[in-house]
Order: structure tokens, then C-alpha cells, then sequence
């Protein structure tokens, strides 16, 4: 496990392991200002699954790149059984910023979020300069919602925004498709009556990943509410 709370780093990287195998390493990253710099769960010869990167806290990431594997020079992905997972934030805070780059995870889970209706002018929870997926899941673990929110259906809100996808770079992995993996759901209010959910989209040019609530309707939530406090 490697673990980062503050300072200044640059032009360099750091990983879970470096071997023919790399897998179960957790790089942890709270706080620090990363320029030029590569966080990669696993980096190794042959494989690299089941790796996890976590950011949160104060961490500036806006000159950061964040692999889940890489395998040789290139990208590597695991599985859904054993994935490389990228956690956002903790469940009692959401983690909101810029990354560099994010890359070679199977899964992305937003640990919570603050429901927030898109306004037009929000560039989403993870602004990232470039992205890269391949049947990506996209989870978020705690949903909250403030009291006297109205929570209509197609309302949506913004979890990642990408400026470009990676498909021509020497390092991206040939095999990756750019999508997220299609059918999953996100509870945003769990009420005494009802249950709002809401679908995890993507836009037809790949770049934003966001929610939609599903159904018909409305609900106006009175006070405030966590799906998974």
C-alpha cells in the first residue's frame, strides 16, 4: 500500500508494484499537488489486476495521470471479477476536482456525491482533460440529497466530463472501447413510499458520464436524505 497526504510532487510516478504480476495494491492519495505525474495501481511485465487508487481529501490532481494497470508500455485493464478500481472520495465526502487523465480501470466509484442538478454551467463532479474506458462500471456508493430538492424524471447530473478520449495514444490499450458497461442504476432517494433511481448514461460523443433519473414524475424530498449513510 502506498499512501500520500501532502507535498509537491513532479515528473515522475508512483505504483502499487512493478513485477511479472501485479495485483491486491492500493495506492492511497488525501492531499498533495501532482504535476507531470503518473499514479498507476499496478505497473507489470505480464498482468495487472485487481489494483485500487483511491483520491480524496485535498489532493490536487490537475497535472495527474491515473492508470489502473499497466502491463509492458501499454494500458492494461483486469475484470469485472477482478477489476482495477478507481475510488472517488469517501462516503461522508464528496471528492470534486480536475484530473489530468484517468485510464485502465474497470471500475469507477464515486464513494458519494452531493445530488446536483445540472445547471448548463458545470463541468461535473471529475473534470478530466483525457479518459479512457473499456465496458467501464460506474458506481456511486452514497447519494445526498438536500432538503426541499425536487427530484424529477430526467433531471440529470454530471459525473465525469472528459475533453477528449484517449484513442491514439501510445499508450492507450488497443482493445479499449471508450463505453461504460450499459444497465446500471444508481439510487439517489430512498423514501418510506418510494425509491427514485436514476440510470448511468454516457453521451454519444463517449465524453460525459452522467445520471438521469429514471421513471416519471416527481418527488420533492423534505428533508435531508443519504441513500447509504
Amino acid at each position: 500500500t502506498v499512501n500520500i497526504s501532502g507535498g509537491m510532487f513532479g515528473e515522475s510516478f508512483i505504483f502499487g508494484a512493478a513485477a511479472d504480476s501485479a495485483s491486491n495494491n492500493i495506492v492511497n492519495i488525501s492531499g498533495g499537488t501532482f504535476e507531470e505525474f503518473f499514479i498507476c495501481g499496478g505497473a507489470a511485465a505480464d498482468s495487472a489486476s485487481n489494483n485500487i487508487v483511491n483520491i480524496g481529501g485535498t489532493a490536487n490532481l490537475s497535472g495527474a495521470v491515473l492508470f489502473g494497470g499497466y502491463v509492458g508500455s501499454h494500458l492494461s485493464y483486469g475484470t469485472q471479477s477482478a477489476p482495477n478500481t478507481l475510488n472517488i472520495g469517501t462516503n461522508s465526502t464528496m471528492y470534486k476536482g480536475n484530473v489530468f487523465g484517468i485510464a485502465g480501470f474497470d471500475v469507477i466509484n464515486f464513494e458519494s456525491i452531493n445530488w446536483e442538478k445540472d445547471d448548463g454551467n458545470d463541468d461535473g463532479v471529475i473534470e478530466v482533460y483525457y479518459l479512457e474506458l473499456n465496458d467501464t462500471k460506474v458506481t456511486v456508493g452514497n447519494v445526498r440529497v438536500a432538503g426541499n430538492t425536487t427530484l424529477a424524471a430526467g433531471d440529470d447530473m454530471t459525473l465525469i466530463q472528459a475533453n477528449a478520449m484517449l484513442t491514439s495514444n501510445s499508450a492507450s490499450s488497443a482493445s479499449a472501447n471508450n463505453e461504460i458497461l450499459t444497465g446500471q442504476k444508481v439510487t439517489i432517494y430512498k423514501g418510506v413510499a418510494q425509491t427514485v433511481e436514476a440510470d448511468v448514461k454516457q453521451s454519444v460523443d463517449k465524453k460525459q458520464i452522467y445520471l438521469e433519473i429514471a421513471g416519471s414524475g416527481s418527488v420533492t424530498v423534505v428533508e435531508d436524505s443519504e441513500t447509504n449513510p
